[in-house]
């Protein structure tokens, strides 16, 4: 397998694809799974759940959440879905079930509370 994980990084899946890398500080969790091809920058923290897609770009310091009421200890659980080709600039949350649609683009800064649509341009609600 061709995948990249820089020290020190808690990965705790073993669903990587091919050609993905993962930098330095990130916090992965057990039920994660991540395309092939897809770079995920640091600081990145991705919960239990979380579904990403081939040729994704992660920007640094993008938190993605599964829990709607904590701590349920997974009875309100949600999981994040990414298709692929999506691109998430830093500094970005991605809100528990929230679904990020083929070629979406969220601008950096983005609190993202409901789903995106494919090819959208997401720049946060009310901009």
């Amino acid at each position: 397998m061709d995948v990249k994980i820089f020290e020190p990084s808690i990965v705790l899946t073993n669903r990587v694809g091919d050609g993905s890398v993962i930098s330095s500080f990130c916090y992965i969790e057990n039920d994660v799974v991540i395309g092939r091809n897809t770079k995920i920058k640091p600081g990145c923290f991705i919960f239990d759940g979380a579904k990403i897609g081939d040729n994704c770009f992660i920007g640094p310091g993008v938190y993605m959440f599964n829990d709607k009421k904590p701590p349920s200890g997974g009875d309100h659980w949600a999981r994040v879905k990414i298709y692929n080709d999506v691109s998430i600039g830093g500094r970005c949350n991605i809100a528990p079930g929230v679904t990020i649609y083929d070629h979406a683009k969220i601008r950096m800064g983005s609190n993202v509370t409901r789903d995106v649509a494919p090819y959208e341009y997401y720049r946060g609600e009310g901009e």
